[in-house]
């Protein structure tokens, strides 16, 4: 650090900085897990090993170099902590309810994936309707069709943009299977009824040059049918 024209000391306010009083214990805690219990003879307290104010360490003394060493590791682990992660949301909303899971399980596991894998406040109201979205999006289907689409109908498909958190309808995607409760596109794989809606059949026109009484014609067709 020296040669890079910084003292240790400049450092020092890094972890104490990004990191409240909890997270710094955690910090020490995750360096020294069989010390979780409390600082063991050979092991320095959270605020020793992790100090607030510059505890003047020099690299040229082997036990401030040992502190100092000691530090570099938590202040690594205090940046990939720190570090934010990108939200993949799409991840969490393609889980699925397996067939023995109860309710309470389910509703559970993708509470935990919309924090882990969407990085997002269980307490913000986005946070409550992506958790109903999901929760009705993939549970176990049912006896029984609860949609009226059929293959080679086409649909507009939602989804969840970032940065406000949004819904967007996108498409239209021609439907190439469907179950009771879903139906599948090549682009979006299987989506739930509840994340599509119809959309009426775009026209497509196609153009063929024929002869007609010795005369060249061309003849316009939209969707099958001549013009």
């Amino acid at each position: 650090m020296e040669g890079l024209g910084f003292s240790p000391g400049d450092f020092i306010w890094v972890i104490r900085e990004t990191n409240d009083s909890a997270e710094a214990q955690q910090l020490w805690e995750d360096e020294h897990p069989q010390a979780a219990g409390g600082a063991g003879p050979n092991v320095p307290t959270v605020d020793d090993a992790i100090p607030q104010v510059d505890p003047q360490w020099n690299p040229n003394e082997e036990t401030s170099l040992a502190c100092l060493r000691d530090y570099c590791a938590y202040l690594i682990r205090a940046i990939k902590s720190a570090v934010p992660r990108t939200n993949n949301i799409a991840k969490a909303m393609s889980l699925e309810q397996e067939k023995h899971e109860s309710p309470s399980h389910w509703l559970e596991r993708i509470r935990e994936a919309l924090q882990k894998h969407g990085g997002m406040d269980p307490e913000g109201p986005a946070f409550d309707t992506l958790l109903k979205e999901a929760q009705m999006a993939q549970t176990l289907p049912l006896d029984f069709a609860v949609h009226n689409i059929q293959p080679g109908d086409w649909v507009l498909v939602k989804e969840w943009k970032e940065a406000p958190l949004v819904a967007k309808w996108c498409g239209p995607f021609q439907v190439l299977l469907t179950t009771e409760t879903a139906v599948k596109t090549a682009e979006h794989g299987w989506t739930h009824h509840t994340q599509v809606k119809v959309f009426e059949a775009p026209e497509i026109w196609t153009s063929q040059l024929e002869e007609k009484d010795g005369k060249p014609q061309l003849t316009l067709r939209r969707s099958g049918l001549e013009q």
